[in-house]
């Protein structure tokens, strides 16, 4: 939040250095998109990380799953490239 905080007191202070010209609108408006999918990125990521529930094993379809460790995911979102440290398992019998 801190970074966002950083992010938006520079991109006001170039608006109000330069007016509500066009181009100084524009680049206002990117840089506030830009901000805020970072903030929105970096949320998603915790979340899904802190509610990955920790079990030793987990039955589905009859079968028992057993943890393996912890292994990266990629997903693509509407705030760009999310990268999520996720519980692997591996499949049993």
């Amino acid at each position: 939040m801190v970074k966002f905080r950083r992010q938006l007191d520079r991109l006001v202070s170039s608006f109000e250095g330069s007016g509500p010209q066009p181009s100084a609108f524009q680049d206002l408006t990117t840089g506030l998109r830009a901000a805020s999918s970072a903030v929105a990125l970096s949320a998603l990521v915790a979340t899904l990380e802190a509610t990955d529930v920790a079990h030793a094993s987990v039955e589905h379809r009859g079968r028992q799953h057993r943890f393996k460790g912890i292994a990266p995911k990629q997903w693509l979102t509407a705030f760009g490239l999310a990268t999520v440290s996720r519980r692997a398992l591996r499949g049993g019998r």
